[in-house]
């Protein structure tokens, strides 16, 4: 079982680009803002029929005028050291089980957690 952190950084092998992909989970994020856990699902459940405890985003592709060597190295680091994952591993975050699932690259939300 592979443990994952709101916040910690993930890779896929077959992706053309080295972009970061990053893990969130529905309890960090209702704790950063300081709101009600049980609160916030039952207004998922009600207003979308289904609560998203865990998903990823993908940082977007931006063409900048000026490029800092510095944090390009620094990107290049942390993604050579990010968790690998693959379609159907197990994992745990917030101390709940998912299924991963690769959606693809083109998507903001590239890898999914499933229950």
């Amino acid at each position: 079982m592979i443990k994952l952190v709101h916040g910690q950084q993930v890779k896929v092998g077959h992706f053309r680009w080295k972009k970061g992909i990053f893990v969130n989970s529905l309890k960090a994020c209702v704790a950063e803002r300081g709101g009600d856990y049980e609160e916030t699902c039952e207004r998922e459940l009600k207003n979308f029929g289904y609560i998203n405890k865990a998903w990823t985003y993908q940082e977007p592709t931006v063409v900048l005028s000026h490029y800092d060597h510095e944090e390009i190295a620094k990107k290049a680091i942390a993604y050579e050291n990010a968790q690998f994952l693959h379609s159907g591993d197990q994992v745990e975050i917030e101390g709940e089980v998912f299924t991963v699932f690769i959606a693809g690259e083109n998507y903001s939300d590239p890898v999914h957690f499933r229950q």
